[in-house]
């Protein structure tokens, strides 16, 4: 399963990205301190590549190995267009995957199905 997945830690501004630009949640400067947590360090080229943290760049190779997956992306998510790039690689790829993209939605919002009912039916949607 990959729930609004970061596949490609590169950061560089997308129509997604861009849209999100003021989303209380997950902003780029949100997403760029996470990830220099994450890593403990601000990302080298190679360190953008290395497929473990931006799956989107895996080799073919260890992609073709995945079982069947499942992705769900947000529309309001800012991470969304890496969900779409990594449906479009698994499809040229031969992999067998699912991919939802559900309305009106920001990221985090699987994380609210106790408060919103947009977040339930969401949250429902993903487990059914």
């Amino acid at each position: 399963y990959g729930f609004y997945s970061a596949f490609n830690v590169d950061l560089e501004l997308s129509a997604s990205r861009l849209q999100a630009t003021y989303d209380c949640l997950l902003s780029q400067g949100i997403l760029e301190t996470c990830l220099v947590a994450y890593t403990g360090t601000d990302l080298s080229d190679s360190l953008r590549q290395n497929p473990l943290l931006s799956p989107l760049n895996a080799a073919d190779s260890l992609l073709q190995r995945l079982p069947p997956c499942y992705l769900v992306g947000l529309a309001k998510d800012p991470l969304l267009d890496d969900t779409l790039a990594m449906a479009v690689r698994l499809q040229g790829l031969g992999v067998r995957f699912a991919c939802d993209v559900i309305d009106d939605m920001p990221h985090g919002c699987l994380n609210f199905k106790d408060v919103s009912d947009e977040s339930l039916n969401a949250h429902d949607r993903c487990l059914a």
